[in-house]
Parts: structure tokens; C-alpha cells; sequence
């Protein structure tokens, strides 16, 4: 059966309330369950065209939904352990001519560079270029209860690294 824009349009709206109580279900919190319901919908829009071949689309959205909560499930668990991994006692230490403020800007150039790359982006965007949630959810096309969480957390994740730089070099 080939379906119009419109009839696709309103088929996915009226999954969104489904999609957002079995992302809450799988104990993720409301905005989350939120975006993933929307991000869900975003691919089940980009792929709208193969929807005429798929014969129950509140089951494939279903799929889609947990296959995202799945791989972000996982995403974390994999920052837990980077994070866990870290040794600033593998990086030098700097000269002892390099005046205070140049060494706390080095010391979070540093803390920066040991993020993992979506963080580094996060933060460069927003931090660096002053752009607030909204406009670096919309530079980088991610959510922005995403940029807000992941922010928070590399903020977090910069300031214990540079807390260890700062105890090795014996500032604190």
C-alpha cells in the first residue's frame, strides 16, 4: 500500500505518546524517553519510503526505539570505562618557567583533549564558541537535553582531570 507524506505524518504523530511510556518502561527518564521518541520518529521519517513494505509500524518503531536506548546504554557504559582508564600521570608535566595562567589554560587544553570526541565537540562548541544549549543542539543536530547531559558531564570529567594535574604539579 503506498502511503502519502500526510497519512505518514499523522501515523508516526500518533506513535510518539506509545514510544515515549516504553522508553519510560525501560527506566529512562521523561525528556530522554522524549528524545528518543522524537529521534525515533526523525529515522522513521528519513525512511519513509520503505514504510509501504513494512507490515507493522508500531513494531518497527518499537525496534528502532530500544535499539537506540540499547547503543546509547552501551555509549555510556564505554565513557564509564574511559574515563575509569585515564592517567594524567602519562602527560608531562610543564615547564616550571610557564607563568599560572598559562598553565590553567593548558591544564583544561589538556583535560579537553582527553575527552571523547562527541564530549570535546560539545564543549569546543558551546564553551569556545559561546553558543548557548539550543544553538549548539542545532550546530551539531543533536537534542538538546543531549548537549545539556553530555555538557554536564565533561564538565565533570575536565574538572577531576584537572584537579589530578593540578595535585601532580603540587598547586593543590
Amino acid at each position: 500500500m503506498k502511503l502519502n507524506d500526510n497519512d505518514i505524518r499523522e501515523t508516526l504523530l500518533d506513535l510518539h505518546p506509545m514510544l515515549v511510556d516504553i522508553a519510560m518502561k525501560s527506566k529512562v527518564p521523561f525528556e530522554e524517553a522524549n528524545d528518543y521518541a522524537q529521534e525515533t520518529l526523525m529515522i522513521l521519517w528519513r525512511r519513509r519510503i520503505l514504510l509501504s513494505v513494512v507490515e507493522d509500524i508500531k513494531a518497527y518503531s518499537v525496534v528502532i526505539l530500544l535499539n537506540l536506548i540499547k547503543k546509547d546504554i552501551s555509549q555510556k557504559k564505554k565513557k564509564r570505562e574511559y574515563i575509569n582508564s585515564m592517567d594524567v600521570e602519562d602527560i608531562s608535566p610543564p615547564d616550571d618557567d610557564i607563568d599560572f595562567e598559562n598553565r590553567q589554560s593548558m591544564y583544561c587544553t589538556i583535560a579537553l583533549s582527553m575527552l571523547p570526541p562527541l564530549e570535546q565537540r560539545i564543549v569546543e562548541t558551546h564553551d569556545m564558541d559561546e553558543k548557548s544549549i539550543r544553538e549548539t543542539a542545532e550546530t551539531l543536530k543533536i537534542s538538546q537535553y543531549k548537549v545539556k547531559t553530555t555538557l554536564e558531564a565533561a564538565h565533570e570529567k575536565m574538572k577531576k582531570t584537572i584537579i589530578k594535574l593540578l595535585k601532580r604539579d603540587g598547586y593543590w
